[in-house]
């Protein structure tokens, strides 16, 4: 499946591509403000948080904050979730990930600061680690 997705793409593939590289492009820049007004909200709201810090993130949609509390992140996601802030630990992505949680900030700002209004208020209860 992969071969035939990559090494030949179908020409409705072919022909939509064209066309997303050859039109308006006022889309693709109004999307890219948008996405910077996103990451510099949760990168300011996460970096506001007791035991949080994060480096401002330079492409995609995500954000990866450090924590400084004794909890495993898959153990961290999983409590999260049920408050409904949905997140994936930071061992998903390899032994440095431990430590981190990785957000998506492809939603609204909205969303990101009820997310974030989550993340905090769960923070100030833990512990940090000593």
């Amino acid at each position: 499946v992969h071969d035939h997705t990559v090494a030949g793409p179908r020409r409705p593939m072919q022909c939509g591509g064209g066309a997303a590289l050859e039109g308006p492009q006022y889309h693709p820049a109004a999307m890219l403000k948008e996405f910077k007004k996103r990451r510099d909200r949760i990168h300011k709201r996460i970096n506001k948080i007791r035991g949080l810090n994060m480096v401002k993130p330079g492409g995609a949609f995500y954000a990866f904050p450090q924590y400084d509390f004794d909890i495993a992140s898959e153990e961290f996601a999983l409590a999260l979730a049920p408050k409904g802030l949905i997140c994936s630990p930071g061992s998903a992505f390899g032994r440095l990930g431990e430590g981190h949680l990785r957000f998506s900030y492809a939603c609204n700002v909205d969303k990101i600061d009820a997310g974030m209004d989550i993340r905090e208020a769960m923070c100030n209860e833990m512990p940090l680690r000593s």
